[in-house]
């Protein structure tokens, strides 16, 4: 009996020196945790609403088609400083020009407005010059701006005098509106130049003539 008893208590000795004892290292055994779920960037359309279409403006170089014997063309640049000219020829196809007008001034752009976009134009100057001896002699004859001694590359400054085909009045400003499509620019239908213009003088309706096409001639 008593050496049972030992045998006994000689296994529980070795068990326990086992498992006291120090094995191999193992990894650390961690919660299995699931990884959050994967969430999609969300898109750039959904980011911030679509870019509105760049707003109209009619920087650059135009200029209309050949009517009467005349071409209007105009230039604004980038700060809208306006320089534009009205030729005068002696042919139809607008080919032997014979005198010029030529205007100053600077624009203003406003809102949008059904279909087309404000714009406020300021005249600073408008000169006439004759080219050609044939275009003094007839501004001589028919005392254009009250002159009848226009001399070929004497400019003179008729602002604010009447001119017949075009005429600029002193303080002259356009309330207007217009549109740019592809490479066609038009401005509203009956705009004037007048000093002191009122908002119920701004065209409501774009022109359907008189458009003017992008140029690089001015």
């Amino acid at each position: 009996m008593k050496r049972s008893c030992i045998v006994v208590t000689a296994l529980l000795l070795l068990r326990c020196i086992a498992c006291d004892a120090p094995g191999p290292a193992s990894a650390p055994v961690r919660a299995s945790v699931a990884p959050p779920a994967s969430v999609a960037p969300p898109s750039a359309a959904a980011a911030s609403p679509p870019a509105a279409p760049p707003r109209a403006t009619p920087v650059g170089s135009w200029e209309t088609a050949c009517v009467n014997k005349a071409k209007t063309r105009i230039r604004y640049d980038d700060a809208l400083a306006l320089l534009g000219t009205y030729t005068f020829y002696a042919d139809g196809a607008c080919t032997i020009a014979t005198s010029v007008n030529t205007w100053t001034g600077h624009a203003e752009l406003g809102e949008d407005q059904q279909g087309a976009r404000k714009i406020t134009v300021h005249f600073d100057s408008f000169r006439s010059l004759p080219i050609v001896e044939a275009g003094a002699a007839s501004m001589n004859a028919n005392a254009y701006c009250g002159f009848k001694d226009w001399t070929v590359g004497a400019e003179r400054e008729v602002l604010g005098l009447k001119c017949y085909g075009f005429s600029i009045p002193k303080g002259g400003q356009s309330l207007d509106i217009f549109a740019v499509n592809g490479s066609r620019l038009r401005f509203g239908k009956g705009s004037k130049i007048i000093p002191s213009p009122k908002e119920s003088d701004r065209p409501t309706e774009l022109s359907e003539g008189g458009a003017f096409e992008r140029s690089s001639s001015l």
